[in-house]
């Protein structure tokens, strides 16, 4: 949605420009930018927001600034995205808790996607072992692949896992 910053600091988008201005006539369609700078509007480019820097905050938009152009572009910040309150309970629910909670949600769902991607692998391990186990070769490279396999959610940082090699 196009937004636009007035003179004195206020983002706003074209309706709302439009219902603070009643008594003006708008051309259909979207408006002109010879009209907005007579009502002391400039347009608000689009900036990406940046990626918060932990699972526990949030980036949001925070009004604009110029950049290097002198264009408008919305600016961001981080917050924290949780705070403590009191519930209805009368309990304080400390930030904390909530940190915690959200991160154990995120490791279980993390893990929960580990686990069906291993699916298949584990499926075709014990294939390969009973294929192996009737011939009477060795399976001991395919039963270490299968134990690494299921170690997988058990990884040091299940957010960057390096998948075992399958036997040749």
């Amino acid at each position: 949605m196009a937004e636009f910053i007035h003179s004195n600091g206020t983002i706003k988008s074209e309706g709302e420009i439009k219902a603070d201005n009643p008594n003006t006539s708008f051309c259909a369609g979207a408006m002109s930018t010879d009209t907005l700078s007579e009502l002391g509007y400039t347009a608000v480019l689009d900036a990406p927001a940046p990626s918060p820097s932990a699972s526990t905050k949030v980036v949001i938009r925070d009004g604009a600034v110029k950049n290097s152009k002198d264009q408008w572009v919305y600016k961001w910040k981080e917050q924290d995205r949780h705070s403590t309150y009191t519930d209805s309970d009368d309990k304080t629910v400390t930030k904390a808790s909530q940190d915690t909670a959200y991160q154990t949600s995120l490791d279980n769902n993390q893990k929960n996607g580990l686990r069906l991607e291993r699916k298949s692998l584990l499926e075709e391990a014990d294939w390969q072992i009973n294929k192996l186990e009737d011939a009477g070769s060795s399976t001991s490279d395919w039963k270490t692949y299968r134990q690494a396999l299921r170690d997988i959610t058990e990884a040091s940082d299940i957010y960057d896992v390096t998948w075992p090699t399958k036997p040749s």
